[in-house]
């Protein structure tokens, strides 16, 4: 806004109007306006209304400035200067109106129109025309009553009837001689019949013989319209439908937009209401299209057969065909699709009370992506089928995606017999009760990842031969005796990384069996009866595993955080770096045992932390065979941190009664539990014997100070001094000490530097029960003496 005396100096803040408060005045908007007088006062400025009050101003300087700016008739306003030898104000020019808005236009071709009060329509260069009718042949402009000019088009032609369109905004130069119009209604100039005498200029437009022709070249003079270079049949041959332009549409002689419009609509995008609409277009005209609404989208013509595509495509949610050709033999609109399919496309609603499953499964008949908005309630489903290399995809894992009516599962993928493959399921939530929420039956190369798995009263997944599995960054939870995730039969290749899972109060989290090459990483495992169970149950498709990876887990309120190859053997265990918070019992009271474990071979479990039951109710370990032709062989323990356990190792099944395994375990596995003893190369060595003393049965190992027994690997007669004439050792146990050195003449055997070895019949180690591991001597006639030397192995 300029500032003036009255806007610096005003009442209120708005100016005119009382309502808008009192206006508080400000230093910048008053020095502005007084600055302004003080340079007008300087230089000796006046600035009246009229030129009558002009002229009684006489007392200026010589060539002091003067402005008319309101005098009712126009010429008079401008810019003066005193000429003080004439003792008259002199006018300088008139003021810069370059452009002015035409008033009270009137007319059909003879147009009268006035400018604004003050304004001097000689002193304008562009005038803005509104005409209030449309023309009906060529046309004149007066303004303000001076003498009428033709008015023409910007090549100086009269315009045709309909050029000049009421309402519509003009540009009018005044040439000095005549108006001209510098934009019309029309695209190029149409300058009427050929004819011979009138010079064309490059684009001009002309008739002849009935067709409409283009100038190819300026200074175009006496060259008759013909195809060559001079001239080109301006659209030639256009017969299509309405729309198209023709030689007698054009009988107006004007190319219109409209027209033109109309014409090229042919490769023009047109909106329409709904798939109704969309059938019903006019496939000549119309190439691309637009659909509103829920189902909508952008679509594409394609006039190829495509009736194969149509038939599929019940819910016409990719292929809708024309009703000229319902079949879409002749051709059919094609959606647009940039990642995957809407399901709504596809008639699907979302309300949680509507069955969405034929929708959404005509989606998923495409094999194309699908999409599964958000929706306040979900989609109600029974069961959807998977294709081949197809992705569902959610809005996010915590938002509502499909929920299950109970029937079955929600997600069926493969049927047992033949593979569907490669599919991918993520960022979905997903619930059912009753019923699993995902079933993979021979689904090779699935991976579910970034989803919410909510079940109850079923597994929430359940998975079987399906290897080179990814299950990663989910949430899974399941209620009741069932299984949040199980992979059973074959699941090679298996990751299950980054998940948490809930297997509830009487379930378990992870269950894997008879699968090779697994990984369980960086899980979070809450509140769940039993945590991981590897080889563990008789379950149909439940087997030996091999090559099994336990790292980084976190286990809390669980009964039995692992259980392992309680049924059936492990080949090849890591377990390590997991960790048990496992103190709290206020979701899962009762505790067995944080690590259950029996047929292992090759394996470790090190390295890992457990914080017990802090009332003192929960074992370590249990460790127990349910066959006697089994064992465990190659097992590592150690370098565990525990804290509260009740019992370190409780041994269950054949172990309690099975010498020979245990004897097996001893000889080739360790197990550390704080002592640090290492089961390599441990000896014995007795005190020194007399050769003429005969002894009882002596234990030369304690029992029960070994969890397992194990092999002896020597039996030596060391220390060996004088003569040991006659006298015989025994090793085994107190009802046959012939079990592991037979009754020895110890007199016989060759010494060296009083050292000899005995051969050892059997070399079995037990801590079973008493009387066992125990030797004795037999005098003899000579009077030496000797020490027994025992290297053994043994937990």
């Amino acid at each position: 806004m300029v500032d003036t005396i009255d806007s610096a100096l005003r009442d209120n803040n708005t100016l005119g109007d009382p309502g808008s408060g009192d206006y508080k005045v400000k230093k910048g908007p008053l020095r502005t306006v007084l600055k302004r007088i003080e340079a007008s006062a300087g230089i000796g400025a006046v600035a009246v209304a009229t030129k009558t009050e002009l002229d009684a101003i006489t007392d200026k300087a010589d060539n002091a400035p003067g402005f008319v700016v309101g005098d009712s008739t126009a010429s008079n306003n401008g810019q003066y200067t005193w000429d003080d030898s004439g003792s008259a104000w002199v006018k300088v020019r008139d003021l810069p109106d370059t452009a002015t808005i035409l008033e009270s236009v009137a007319g059909t071709n003879d147009v009268t129109a006035n400018v604004a009060t003050g304004v001097n329509p000689a002193a304008v260069s562009l005038f803005v025309l509104t005409p209030t009718n449309t023309n009906t042949g060529a046309m004149t402009l007066t303004i303000e009553g001076e003498t009428a000019q033709d008015f023409k088009t910007y090549a100086g032609d009269d315009f045709a009837s309909g050029a000049i369109v009421a309402g519509r905004a003009y540009l009018v130069f005044d040439t000095g001689s005549e108006y001209r119009a510098l934009n019309d209604d029309r695209i190029l100039p149409f300058r009427g019949a050929y004819a011979a005498p009138t010079t064309y200029s490059l684009g001009d437009l002309a008739e002849n013989g009935g067709s409409i022709w283009y100038s190819l070249q300026d200074d175009n003079t006496g060259n008759t319209p013909s195809e060559g270079a001079y001239w080109t049949e301006f659209l030639p041959g256009v017969t299509v439908a309405d729309g198209s332009v023709t030689t007698a549409k054009l009988a107006d002689n004007s190319v219109t937009n409209a027209k033109l419009t109309a014409a090229h609509s042919l490769a023009l995008s047109h909106t329409v209401a709904d798939r109704t609409a969309l059938k019903a277009l006019d496939t000549a005209r119309y190439n691309v299209a637009f659909v509103q609404g829920v189902s909508g989208g952008l679509f594409v013509w394609d006039s190829s057969d495509l009736s194969t595509e149509v038939t599929a495509d019940t819910e016409e949610g990719v292929y809708v065909a024309p009703t000229a050709d319902a079949t879409g033999a002749s051709g059919a609109w094609v959606r647009v699709i940039e990642n995957a399919i809407n399901v709504k496309w596809f008639g699907a609603v979302g309300d949680g009370v509507t069955d969405d499953t034929n929708a959404i499964q005509a989606a998923l008949d495409t094999g194309l992506n699908i999409y599964i908005p958000e929706t306040e309630n979900g989609f109600l489903v029974s069961t959807l089928d998977l294709l081949n290399n197809q992705e569902i995809r959610g809005a996010g894992k915590w938002k509502k995606g499909l929920v299950g009516d109970g029937t079955g599962p929600v997600l069926q993928i493969g049927d047992g017999t033949g593979s569907i493959r490669s599919n991918v399921i993520s960022r979905l939530k997903i619930e059912n009760t009753g019923a699993e929420c995902i079933n993979g039956d021979f689904a090779p190369n699935l991976t579910i990842e970034g989803c919410e798995i909510r079940c109850s009263g079923a597994h929430a997944i359940n998975l079987k031969l399906c290897y080179r599995l990814i299950v990663q960054d989910n949430y899974i939870l399941t209620s009741g005796a069932y299984t949040a995730l199980r992979a059973l039969n074959n699941c090679n290749g298996g990751v299950f990384f980054k998940n948490t899972i809930t297997g509830g109060s009487a379930g378990r989290a992870i269950q894997i069996g008879q699968s090779q090459g697994v990984r369980v990483d960086n899980n979070i495992i809450e509140t769940s009866l039993d945590g991981i169970w590897i080889a563990s149950t008789s379950d149909t498709g439940d087997g030996n595993c091999n090559g099994v990876t336990l790292t980084n887990n976190y286990i809390e309120q669980c009964s039995t955080p692992f259980v392992l190859s309680k049924v059936y053997t492990i080949f090849g265990l890591t377990m390590k770096s997991n960790y048990v918070g496992n103190a709290a019992t206020t979701t899962i009271a009762t505790r067995v045992a944080c690590v259950q474990h029996g047929r292992i071979k090759g394996g470790s479990i090190t390295d890992n932390a457990f914080y017990l039951d802090s009332g003192g109710s929960e074992d370590l370990l249990h460790v127990y065979l349910p066959l006697t032709s089994a064992n465990i062989v190659d097992m590592e323990w150690q370098r565990n941190y525990v804290e509260n356990a009740a019992t370190n190792l409780t041994k269950l099944g054949t172990y309690a009664s099975n010498g020979g395994a245990n004897n097996d375990v001893g000889a080739n596995s360790y197990y550390d539990f704080g002592d640090g003893e290492l089961p390599n190369k441990r000896v014995f060595i007795s005190p020194a014997l007399k050769a003429d003393v005969s002894t009882g049965d002596i234990e030369w190992t304690e029992i029960g100070e070994y969890n397992w027994g194990g092999e002896i690997e020597s039996v030596e007669i060391i220390d060996a001094v004088g003569s040991l004439t006659g006298c015989n050792v025994a090793l085994g146990d107190s009802a046959n000490f012939q079990v592991n050195v037979s009754q020895v003449d110890i007199s016989t055997l060759t010494f060296t530097r009083g050292k000899t070895d005995l051969t050892v019949a059997g070399n079995s180690i037990d801590t079973r029960a008493s009387g066992y591991n125990r030797y004795k001597v037999i005098a003899g006639t000579g009077t030496g003496s000797f020490r027994i030397k025992i290297t053994y192995r043994a937990n």
